[in-house]
C-alpha cells in the first residue's frame, strides 16, 4: 500500500515539513512495510517556499531585509531549477514575526517583501511567484512597492511613511522609478499566490482584527483604504474589485496594480506546480492535516484544493485528517471519509502547540494499529 501524506501546517506549532514527518513517523512505526511519501504543501501563506523548493526542485536563500516593525530580519526566499523566483511574504512581514501585544497593523509595513522580490531580480529570475497569506501589514503594498523604487506622495510632493496609518495623505503615485527590470520589455512576470479570494476593501476589514486592529482601527482602515483606492485608480480601474486583491493587507492590490502583477489561487497553482494531481493518481491511501479544520478550510485554503484533486480520481481514495480541532460541518461538506483530533479536549491549546509533532505522531500511530487497511466512501 503507498500512502501519500499531505500535511498544511499546524499554525503556531509545526510546518508542513514537520507535520509531514510526524505523520509518516506515526505511520512506520507500526507499519513498518508501507511505503510513504510525504509532500510539504501550502496555499500562498507560509510554507509556500519550501513546498516549491522540495516539490519542484531548487535552493533556498537567505537576506536581510526591514520586519513589519520596521527593523532588521533575517527571511528565506527560494529560487527554482527552472529559474523561477519563490517569495513568501510571510518570512518577512509575517504575523508570526510580532509578539501579540505589539501587532498593529496601522504602523506595519511591508518594505521587506519588496526587497525579497529584489533579491530574485538580482538572481536573474524572470517569473516570481509571491505567496501572500500570513501577513501583519494593512498598507496595500506601499511599502513593498516602495523598496522596489516607487515613491507615494502627498499633496505637496513628499514621500508618505509607508504605513496604512498615512494611506489618506497619499495624492499621488510616482513609478517612474520602479527597478527597471520589472518593465514591460524585460518580461518579468510576477505572479501573487493567494490564499483568500477577498476583493481589497473585504480582505483589509475582514483579516485586520486578526492582525491586532480594533474597532476605532478598522473605521481609520476603511477611510484611508478607500481613499488610497480613488488614487490607486489611474493605474488599475478596478483595484477595489480584483480577486484575492484583499490578501496580505491589500499587497495583492498593489501587486497587481503597481507591478503588473497577477493573482492566482494559491493552494491550486502549487499542486500543479509539483505536480500533485500525478502523486495522487498512484496513492492507495492519503492523510492530511492541518491546525484546524474549520469552514474556512472550504474556501481557498489547501485541504480543499487537496479535495477537488481527489474528487478527480475514477477510483475511491480513502482520505484522513488530523487536526489540532475540527468541525464536523466541515469535514461533511470537504468529504473527507474520518477526521481526528490530535489532543484531548482537557489540554490547553499552549500544551497542545507545544507538543504538536508528538500529539500528530501518536494519534497517526494509534489509528493505524487499530484500523487498517482503509476503505473510503466514495
Amino acid at each position: 500500500m503507498q500512502t501519500l501524506v499531505i500535511s498544511d501546517k499546524f499554525k503556531g506549532s509545526m510546518t508542513s515539513a514537520e507535520a509531514g514527518n510526524a505523520i509518516k513517523q506515526g505511520i512506520l512505526g507500526v507499519r513498518p512495510d508501507t511505503k510513504v511519501i510525504a509532500l510539504p504543501i501550502a496555499d500562498g501563506g507560509e510554507g509556500t517556499v519550501e513546498s516549491l523548493v522540495a516539490g519542484c526542485g531548487g535552493d533556498f536563500h537567505e537576506i536581510e531585509v526591514t520586519g513589519p516593525l520596521g527593523r532588521p530580519t533575517l527571511a528565506r526566499f527560494g529560487t527554482l531549477d527552472n529559474g523561477s523566483g519563490i517569495v513568501e511574504t510571510a518570512a518577512a512581514i509575517g504575523l508570526d514575526l510580532v509578539p501579540t501585544d505589539r501587532r498593529q497593523p496601522l504602523t506595519a509595513m511591508s518594505h521587506g517583501a519588496g526587497q525579497l522580490i529584489h533579491a530574485c531580480l538580482d538572481k536573474g529570475c524572470r517569473k516570481i511567484f509571491v505567496g501572500l497569506g500570513g501577513s501583519a501589514t494593512v498598507d496595500l503594498g506601499i511599502g513593498m512597492t516602495s523598496a522596489l523604487g516607487g515613491r507615494f506622495l502627498d499633496a505637496q510632493g513628499r514621500r508618505i511613511p509607508e504605513i496604512g496609518r498615512e494611506l489618506y495623505r497619499l495624492a499621488h503615485i510616482d513609478l517612474s522609478r520602479l527597478d527597471p527590470r520589472l518593465s514591460h520589455k524585460k518580461n518579468v512576470t510576477i505572479i501573487g499566490l493567494y490564499d483568500v479570494t477577498h476583493t481589497l476593501l473585504s480582505g483589509v476589514l475582514t483579516f485586520a482584527p486578526q492582525k491586532g486592529a480594533n474597532e476605532n482601527d478598522l473605521k481609520l482602515l476603511r477611510r484611508n483604504t478607500i481613499h488610497a483606492a480613488t488614487i490607486i485608480r489611474d493605474f488599475y480601474p478596478d483595484v477595489e474589485m480584483i480577486v484575492g486583491g484583499g490578501a496580505a493587507g491589500g499587497l495583492g492590490a498593489g501587486l497587481v496594480s503597481f507591478l503588473n502583477g497577477s493573482l492566482v489561487p494559491g493552494a491550486k497553482t502549487i499542486f500543479d506546480l509539483i505536480n500533485l494531481r500525478e502523486q495522487i493518481r498512484h496513492a492507495d491511501l492519503i492523510i492530511t492535516g492541518e491546525g484546524s479544520i474549520d469552514m474556512t478550510s472550504v474556501s481557498g485554503k489547501a485541504i480543499s484544493g487537496l479535495m477537488d484533486l481527489v474528487r478527480e480520481q475514477p477510483r475511491s481514495i480513502p482520505i484522513i485528517g488530523f487536526a489540532g480541532s475540527f468541525q464536523p460541518d466541515a469535514v461533511q461538506t470537504l468529504g473527507l471519509d474520518a477526521a481526528y483530533a490530535i489532543a484531548p479536549p482537557s489540554m490547553s491549546i499552549t500544551d497542545a502547540k507545544d507538543r504538536g509533532a508528538e500529539l500528530l505522531q501518536a494519534a497517526v500511530s494509534n489509528l493505524f494499529t487499530i484500523q487498517y487497511p482503509f476503505r473510503g466512501k466514495r
